[in-house]
Protein backbone atom coordinates (compact mmCIF):
# COMPACT_ATOMS: atom_id res chain seq x y z
CA UNK A 1 0.00 0.00 0.00
CA UNK A 2 2.90 2.38 0.61
CA UNK A 3 4.52 1.57 -2.38
CA UNK A 4 1.23 2.66 -4.23
CA UNK A 5 0.84 5.60 -2.44
CA UNK A 6 4.60 6.57 -2.96
CA UNK A 7 4.00 6.16 -7.31
CA UNK A 8 0.75 8.07 -7.27
CA UNK A 9 2.68 10.90 -5.51
CA UNK A 10 5.60 10.97 -7.91
CA UNK A 11 3.20 10.72 -10.69
CA UNK A 12 1.10 13.34 -9.46
CA UNK A 13 4.68 15.80 -9.02
CA UNK A 14 5.98 14.75 -12.11
CA UNK A 15 2.11 15.73 -14.20
CA UNK A 16 2.84 18.95 -12.09
CA UNK A 17 5.75 19.45 -12.86
CA UNK A 18 5.42 18.62 -16.55
CA UNK A 19 2.49 21.15 -16.93
CA UNK A 20 4.10 23.58 -15.30
CA UNK A 21 7.20 23.11 -18.01
CA UNK A 22 4.74 22.65 -21.13
CA UNK A 23 3.32 26.38 -19.76
CA UNK A 24 6.52 28.12 -18.54
CA UNK A 25 9.29 26.75 -20.93
CA UNK A 26 8.94 28.86 -23.71
CA UNK A 27 8.45 32.21 -21.64
CA UNK A 28 11.31 35.23 -21.71
CA UNK A 29 13.45 32.62 -24.10
CA UNK A 30 15.05 35.21 -26.59
CA UNK A 31 17.22 34.21 -29.47
CA UNK A 32 19.48 36.87 -31.13
CA UNK A 33 22.51 36.65 -33.97
CA UNK A 34 25.32 39.21 -35.12
CA UNK A 35 28.01 38.64 -37.40
CA UNK A 36 31.36 39.57 -37.41
CA UNK A 37 31.46 41.39 -40.86
CA UNK A 38 29.19 43.13 -42.80
CA UNK A 39 30.54 42.73 -46.84
CA UNK A 40 32.90 40.08 -47.93
CA UNK A 41 34.02 38.22 -50.88
CA UNK A 42 32.92 34.61 -52.23
CA UNK A 43 35.31 32.18 -50.63
CA UNK A 44 35.91 34.15 -47.56
CA UNK A 45 34.77 33.13 -44.16
CA UNK A 46 33.19 35.12 -41.10
CA UNK A 47 31.58 34.50 -37.59
CA UNK A 48 28.02 34.52 -36.84
CA UNK A 49 27.50 34.87 -32.81
CA UNK A 50 24.69 33.39 -31.43
CA UNK A 51 23.26 34.14 -28.30
CA UNK A 52 20.37 32.04 -26.14
CA UNK A 53 19.00 34.23 -23.16
CA UNK A 54 16.74 31.97 -20.00
CA UNK A 55 15.51 35.15 -18.71
CA UNK A 56 13.47 33.53 -16.02
CA UNK A 57 13.36 31.80 -12.85
CA UNK A 58 13.47 28.14 -14.00
CA UNK A 59 16.23 26.06 -15.25
CA UNK A 60 16.35 24.44 -18.66
CA UNK A 61 17.70 21.21 -18.39
CA UNK A 62 18.15 20.31 -22.34
CA UNK A 63 18.04 22.15 -25.27
CA UNK A 64 18.79 20.71 -28.60
CA UNK A 65 19.39 23.58 -30.78
CA UNK A 66 19.62 23.19 -34.75
CA UNK A 67 21.22 25.88 -36.12
CA UNK A 68 20.24 26.36 -40.10
CA UNK A 69 22.18 28.40 -42.90
CA UNK A 70 20.66 29.76 -46.29
CA UNK A 71 22.21 27.66 -49.38
CA UNK A 72 25.15 29.16 -50.58
CA UNK A 73 26.51 29.15 -46.88
CA UNK A 74 28.39 26.46 -45.18
CA UNK A 75 29.50 25.77 -41.81
CA UNK A 76 33.46 25.00 -41.48
CA UNK A 77 33.87 22.40 -38.69
CA UNK A 78 37.47 21.34 -37.47
CA UNK A 79 38.19 17.67 -36.02
CA UNK A 80 41.60 16.93 -34.41
CA UNK A 81 43.01 13.77 -36.31
CA UNK A 82 46.54 12.24 -36.85
CA UNK A 83 47.36 14.64 -39.10
CA UNK A 84 46.29 17.44 -36.52
CA UNK A 85 43.20 19.88 -37.42
CA UNK A 86 41.14 18.85 -40.65
CA UNK A 87 38.38 21.37 -41.19
CA UNK A 88 35.47 20.37 -43.73
CA UNK A 89 32.71 21.82 -45.01
CA UNK A 90 29.49 21.40 -46.96
CA UNK A 91 27.11 21.16 -43.88
CA UNK A 92 24.43 23.43 -44.08
CA UNK A 93 22.96 23.03 -40.55
CA UNK A 94 24.12 21.96 -37.40
CA UNK A 95 23.22 20.34 -33.99
CA UNK A 96 24.36 21.21 -30.33
CA UNK A 97 22.77 20.61 -26.58
CA UNK A 98 23.31 22.29 -23.82
CA UNK A 99 21.62 23.32 -20.24
CA UNK A 100 20.30 26.53 -19.75
CA UNK A 101 20.21 27.85 -15.70
CA UNK A 102 17.78 30.33 -14.31
CA UNK A 103 18.30 33.82 -15.68
CA UNK A 104 21.24 33.15 -17.98
CA UNK A 105 22.50 33.26 -21.47
CA UNK A 106 24.67 31.14 -23.78
CA UNK A 107 26.50 32.54 -26.86
CA UNK A 108 28.11 30.12 -29.13
CA UNK A 109 30.62 31.63 -32.27
CA UNK A 110 30.33 29.28 -35.51
CA UNK A 111 32.86 29.55 -38.29
CA UNK A 112 30.79 29.92 -41.72
CA UNK A 113 32.37 30.33 -45.34
CA UNK A 114 30.81 31.73 -48.09
CA UNK A 115 30.02 29.69 -51.32
CA UNK A 116 28.28 31.96 -53.06
CA UNK A 117 27.80 35.71 -53.85
CA UNK A 118 24.47 37.07 -52.52
CA UNK A 119 23.22 39.08 -49.59
CA UNK A 120 21.92 36.74 -46.39
CA UNK A 121 19.98 37.19 -43.00
CA UNK A 122 21.37 35.07 -40.46
CA UNK A 123 19.31 33.41 -37.71
CA UNK A 124 17.47 30.73 -38.51
CA UNK A 125 16.91 27.89 -35.80
CA UNK A 126 14.94 24.99 -34.63
CA UNK A 127 14.90 24.37 -30.68
CA UNK A 128 13.59 21.30 -28.87
CA UNK A 129 13.09 21.56 -25.45
CA UNK A 130 12.82 18.57 -23.14
CA UNK A 131 11.99 18.41 -19.12
CA UNK A 132 14.65 16.88 -16.46
CA UNK A 133 13.64 13.03 -17.08
CA UNK A 134 13.77 13.58 -21.26
CA UNK A 135 9.54 13.03 -21.18
CA UNK A 136 8.01 16.14 -21.61
CA UNK A 137 9.17 17.97 -24.70
CA UNK A 138 8.37 21.29 -26.62
CA UNK A 139 9.36 22.26 -30.05
CA UNK A 140 9.73 25.48 -31.24
CA UNK A 141 11.33 27.75 -34.11
CA UNK A 142 13.11 30.89 -33.92
CA UNK A 143 13.97 33.84 -36.72
CA UNK A 144 16.18 36.78 -35.72
CA UNK A 145 14.31 39.81 -36.84
CA UNK A 146 16.09 41.25 -40.18
CA UNK A 147 18.49 43.76 -39.32
CA UNK A 148 22.31 45.20 -40.35
CA UNK A 149 23.44 43.26 -37.17
CA UNK A 150 22.78 39.84 -39.19
CA UNK A 151 23.01 40.77 -42.62
CA UNK A 152 25.89 39.38 -45.00
CA UNK A 153 26.40 40.68 -47.95
CA UNK A 154 28.58 38.29 -49.96
CA UNK A 155 30.17 40.24 -53.31
CA UNK A 156 31.10 37.88 -56.51
CA UNK A 157 35.03 37.40 -56.52
CA UNK A 158 36.66 38.21 -60.05
CA UNK A 159 37.48 35.40 -62.12
CA UNK A 160 40.94 34.91 -63.71
CA UNK A 161 39.93 36.17 -67.80
CA UNK A 162 43.02 34.52 -69.26
CA UNK A 163 42.69 31.09 -67.68
CA UNK A 164 39.12 30.58 -68.13
CA UNK A 165 38.97 31.91 -71.16
CA UNK A 166 40.40 30.81 -74.51
CA UNK A 167 41.93 32.74 -76.60
CA UNK A 168 42.78 35.13 -74.58
CA UNK A 169 45.21 37.16 -76.26
CA UNK A 170 42.91 40.31 -75.56
CA UNK A 171 39.86 39.32 -73.41
CA UNK A 172 38.20 42.70 -73.96
CA UNK A 173 38.67 42.91 -78.08
CA UNK A 174 38.75 45.74 -80.50
CA UNK A 175 37.75 48.85 -78.66
CA UNK A 176 35.48 51.86 -79.50
CA UNK A 177 36.63 55.53 -78.62
CA UNK A 178 35.67 58.39 -78.73
CA UNK A 179 38.97 60.48 -80.55
CA UNK A 180 39.46 64.21 -79.21
CA UNK A 181 40.38 66.56 -82.54
CA UNK A 182 42.31 68.79 -79.63
CA UNK A 183 45.64 67.49 -78.12
CA UNK A 184 45.27 67.57 -74.56
CA UNK A 185 48.99 70.42 -73.92
CA UNK A 186 49.11 68.43 -70.44
CA UNK A 187 49.96 65.12 -71.67
CA UNK A 188 53.70 65.33 -73.80
CA UNK A 189 54.90 62.42 -75.59
CA UNK A 190 58.43 64.27 -76.50
CA UNK A 191 59.34 66.77 -78.54
CA UNK A 192 60.16 67.57 -81.88
CA UNK A 193 61.50 70.14 -84.53
CA UNK A 194 59.38 73.59 -85.10
CA UNK A 195 57.81 73.70 -88.30
CA UNK A 196 55.83 77.15 -89.73
CA UNK A 197 52.78 77.36 -88.51
CA UNK A 198 53.25 75.69 -84.96
CA UNK A 199 51.44 77.90 -82.03
CA UNK A 200 54.79 79.77 -80.07
CA UNK A 201 52.85 78.37 -76.69
CA UNK A 202 54.16 75.29 -77.72
CA UNK A 203 57.85 75.72 -78.12
CA UNK A 204 59.66 73.69 -75.90
CA UNK A 205 62.10 76.63 -74.33
CA UNK A 206 64.92 73.99 -72.63
CA UNK A 207 65.17 71.45 -75.27
CA UNK A 208 65.17 74.51 -77.44
CA UNK A 209 68.07 75.87 -75.44
CA UNK A 210 69.88 72.28 -74.95
CA UNK A 211 70.05 71.76 -79.27
CA UNK A 212 70.39 75.18 -80.46
CA UNK A 213 67.13 74.88 -82.60
CA UNK A 214 63.64 75.54 -81.98
CA UNK A 215 61.64 72.42 -80.54
CA UNK A 216 57.93 72.09 -79.91
CA UNK A 217 56.18 69.63 -77.19
CA UNK A 218 54.08 66.65 -78.80
CA UNK A 219 51.21 66.73 -77.17
CA UNK A 220 48.82 63.41 -76.56
CA UNK A 221 45.18 62.76 -78.19
CA UNK A 222 42.86 61.83 -75.23
CA UNK A 223 40.00 58.86 -75.98
CA UNK A 224 37.23 58.24 -74.24
CA UNK A 225 36.97 53.97 -73.95
CA UNK A 226 33.71 52.66 -72.79
CA UNK A 227 31.62 49.75 -72.93
CA UNK A 228 28.47 47.86 -72.48
CA UNK A 229 28.23 44.19 -71.23
CA UNK A 230 24.84 42.47 -72.06
CA UNK A 231 24.55 39.83 -69.93
CA UNK A 232 22.23 36.58 -70.50
CA UNK A 233 20.93 35.63 -67.57
CA UNK A 234 19.62 32.44 -68.97
CA UNK A 235 21.44 28.69 -68.29
CA UNK A 236 20.14 27.22 -72.14
CA UNK A 237 17.79 29.21 -74.64
CA UNK A 238 14.31 26.85 -73.58
CA UNK A 239 13.72 28.93 -70.26
CA UNK A 240 11.16 31.14 -70.44
CA UNK A 241 10.39 34.02 -68.47
CA UNK A 242 9.46 34.21 -64.56
CA UNK A 243 11.70 31.21 -63.94
CA UNK A 244 15.26 30.36 -62.43
CA UNK A 245 17.90 29.15 -64.50
CA UNK A 246 18.39 25.36 -64.82
CA UNK A 247 21.80 25.12 -64.40
CA UNK A 248 22.41 28.10 -61.28
CA UNK A 249 26.66 27.41 -61.65
CA UNK A 250 26.46 28.62 -65.73
CA UNK A 251 24.26 32.41 -64.38
CA UNK A 252 26.78 32.55 -61.21
CA UNK A 253 29.94 32.26 -63.49
CA UNK A 254 28.52 35.13 -66.11
CA UNK A 255 28.20 37.17 -63.14
CA UNK A 256 31.85 36.42 -62.00
CA UNK A 257 32.69 37.39 -65.47
CA UNK A 258 30.77 40.95 -65.17
CA UNK A 259 32.52 41.33 -61.85
CA UNK A 260 36.20 40.87 -63.40
CA UNK A 261 35.19 42.91 -66.40
CA UNK A 262 33.56 45.66 -64.29
CA UNK A 263 36.59 45.46 -62.02
CA UNK A 264 38.96 45.89 -65.23
CA UNK A 265 37.14 49.17 -66.68
CA UNK A 266 36.83 50.84 -63.25
CA UNK A 267 40.29 50.53 -62.37
CA UNK A 268 41.47 51.73 -65.61
CA UNK A 269 38.96 54.32 -65.56
CA UNK A 270 36.76 52.86 -68.39
CA UNK A 271 33.55 53.48 -68.53
CA UNK A 272 31.03 50.72 -68.19
CA UNK A 273 27.31 49.49 -68.16
CA UNK A 274 25.77 46.30 -67.65
CA UNK A 275 22.40 45.09 -69.32
CA UNK A 276 20.80 41.74 -67.82
CA UNK A 277 17.94 39.59 -68.94
CA UNK A 278 16.90 39.03 -65.27
CA UNK A 279 14.72 40.82 -63.00
CA UNK A 280 14.65 44.67 -62.17
CA UNK A 281 14.73 46.10 -58.96
CA UNK A 282 12.38 48.81 -60.59
CA UNK A 283 8.96 48.19 -61.37
CA UNK A 284 7.53 48.25 -64.84
CA UNK A 285 11.18 47.46 -66.20
CA UNK A 286 11.62 44.27 -68.54
CA UNK A 287 15.22 44.37 -68.62
CA UNK A 288 17.91 44.72 -66.00
CA UNK A 289 19.98 48.04 -66.43
CA UNK A 290 22.75 49.14 -64.45
CA UNK A 291 24.12 53.02 -63.38
CA UNK A 292 27.27 54.03 -65.11
CA UNK A 293 30.12 52.93 -63.52
CA UNK A 294 33.27 55.10 -64.34
CA UNK A 295 36.41 55.04 -62.08
CA UNK A 296 37.69 53.09 -58.93
CA UNK A 297 35.55 54.50 -56.70
CA UNK A 298 32.79 53.57 -57.78
CA UNK A 299 33.87 49.43 -57.88
CA UNK A 300 32.54 48.97 -54.48
CA UNK A 301 28.74 49.86 -55.70
CA UNK A 302 29.28 47.96 -58.45
CA UNK A 303 30.17 44.85 -56.96
CA UNK A 304 26.99 45.35 -54.25
CA UNK A 305 24.75 45.66 -56.88
CA UNK A 306 26.38 42.12 -58.84
CA UNK A 307 25.94 40.32 -55.58
CA UNK A 308 22.06 41.96 -55.10
CA UNK A 309 21.39 40.82 -58.47
CA UNK A 310 18.38 38.49 -58.59
CA UNK A 311 18.39 35.60 -61.22
CA UNK A 312 14.98 35.41 -62.06
CA UNK A 313 14.27 35.59 -65.75
CA UNK A 314 12.66 38.82 -67.31
CA UNK A 315 12.39 38.01 -70.25
CA UNK A 316 14.20 35.72 -72.96
CA UNK A 317 17.77 36.84 -74.52
CA UNK A 318 16.25 37.56 -77.94
CA UNK A 319 13.78 39.73 -76.61
CA UNK A 320 16.30 42.15 -74.40
CA UNK A 321 18.51 42.54 -77.46
CA UNK A 322 15.54 43.13 -79.81
CA UNK A 323 14.75 46.00 -77.02
CA UNK A 324 17.93 47.28 -76.72
CA UNK A 325 17.96 48.02 -80.53
CA UNK A 326 14.63 49.67 -80.38
CA UNK A 327 15.23 51.47 -77.51
CA UNK A 328 18.68 52.82 -78.92
CA UNK A 329 20.87 51.74 -76.10
CA UNK A 330 23.51 50.61 -77.41
CA UNK A 331 25.49 53.84 -78.44
CA UNK A 332 28.05 54.05 -81.65
CA UNK A 333 31.11 54.77 -79.35
CA UNK A 334 30.49 51.88 -76.60
CA UNK A 335 32.29 48.95 -77.32
CA UNK A 336 29.74 45.40 -76.76
CA UNK A 337 31.03 42.46 -74.53
CA UNK A 338 27.97 39.82 -74.66
CA UNK A 339 27.96 37.11 -72.06
CA UNK A 340 26.16 34.07 -73.47
CA UNK A 341 26.16 30.68 -72.54
CA UNK A 342 25.40 29.40 -76.45
CA UNK A 343 24.66 31.63 -79.81
CA UNK A 344 21.62 31.89 -81.71
CA UNK A 345 20.51 33.19 -84.93
CA UNK A 346 18.96 36.27 -82.54
CA UNK A 347 23.11 37.31 -81.68
CA UNK A 348 24.11 36.37 -85.11
CA UNK A 349 21.99 38.88 -86.22
CA UNK A 350 22.18 41.41 -83.24
CA UNK A 351 26.25 41.39 -84.09
CA UNK A 352 26.06 41.89 -87.71
CA UNK A 353 23.32 44.75 -86.89
CA UNK A 354 26.18 46.25 -84.38
CA UNK A 355 29.33 45.71 -86.67
CA UNK A 356 27.12 47.25 -89.85
CA UNK A 357 26.90 50.66 -87.33
CA UNK A 358 30.58 50.32 -86.64
CA UNK A 359 30.46 48.79 -82.90
CA UNK A 360 33.17 46.27 -81.79
CA UNK A 361 31.69 43.89 -80.61
CA UNK A 362 33.03 40.72 -78.25
CA UNK A 363 31.23 37.57 -76.74
CA UNK A 364 32.19 35.13 -74.07
CA UNK A 365 30.62 31.42 -73.78
CA UNK A 366 30.15 30.73 -70.65
CA UNK A 367 29.52 26.95 -71.69
CA UNK A 368 30.90 23.92 -73.44
CA UNK A 369 27.73 23.15 -75.03
CA UNK A 370 27.72 25.48 -78.01
CA UNK A 371 25.73 24.89 -81.47
CA UNK A 372 27.70 25.70 -84.23
CA UNK A 373 26.34 29.07 -85.92
CA UNK A 374 28.71 30.51 -88.24
CA UNK A 375 29.55 34.57 -86.71
CA UNK A 376 30.99 37.14 -88.31
CA UNK A 377 34.40 37.41 -88.78
CA UNK A 378 34.54 40.53 -86.91
CA UNK A 379 32.85 39.62 -83.80
CA UNK A 380 35.85 38.39 -81.30
CA UNK A 381 34.59 34.88 -79.72
CA UNK A 382 36.09 33.62 -76.28
CA UNK A 383 35.56 30.07 -75.45
CA UNK A 384 35.14 28.35 -71.70
CA UNK A 385 38.12 26.07 -71.22
CA UNK A 386 37.85 22.70 -69.46
CA UNK A 387 40.58 23.86 -66.81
Amino acid sequence: MLFLISCAVIITVYLIYSRYFRKNALKNLEYSTKTSAHEIFEGDDFYLYENISNAKNMPLPNIRVETQLPYGLEFCLYSDGAKGKSRSMGRCSVESIFVLKPNNAVERRWRINARKRGVYYLGSVRVALSDLFGITKIYTHFDSQKSTENRITVLPRSLNIEKTFAPATDPYGDISSTFNLLSDPLIWAGAREYAPGDPINKINWKSTARLSRPMVNIEEYNEKHSYDIIFNIQSHQRENEGSMPQNSEISEMGISLCASLIDHCCTQGISVRLFSNCRSTEEGNEYFTSPEYKDRGELLAAMRMLAEMDTHISCRFERLLELLLREEKTEDNRSIILISPYIDKEIVEFSKILLSRGINISVFLTSHRTASIDMPKEVNIYYKTYK
